[in-house]
């Protein structure tokens, strides 16, 4: 709901004094951010028709970003293998290895984003 709660804040600052009829959201989410898509677009909904009311259609395509690293033995690519519990999944606490190597040391490249990449609003 956090994720949600954030990009409305910032979608009702720009609106204020609007009324739009419809709202769509594009966004990219890390899987490393363990949301559910689904979670976030039912909570942008919520809020925002609270915000503009019932009438207000809102649209969210929200891509998950799979993780990639970039690991000292030259690997560059995707891991498959992430482990994490219930807990440190809410907290952003996950394991993962390098699949070449084995090595827990390495520059994560991509799958802990959360980006808007655009907002189309209808009036």
């Amino acid at each position: 709901m956090s994720v949600a709660q954030a990009v409305s804040e910032g979608i009702i600052e720009k609106l204020k004094g609007k009324r739009p009829k419809k709202i769509d959201i594009k966004m990219e989410v890390g899987k490393l951010r363990f949301h559910n898509t689904d979670q976030v677009e039912f909570w942008l909904n919520e809020i925002l028709r609270k915000e503009f009311g019932d009438q207000l259609s809102v649209k969210a395509d929200i891509k998950v970003i799979e993780p990639t690293i970039k690991c000292s033995c030259g690997y560059n690519g995707s891991v498959e293998d992430v482990h994490t519990d219930e807990e440190g999944s809410h907290h952003g606490i996950y394991e993962m290895k390098c699949p070449k190597c084995g090595s827990d040391e390495y520059e994560l490249a991509s799958g802990n984003e959360c980006n808007i990449i655009s907002v189309n609003v209808t009036e």
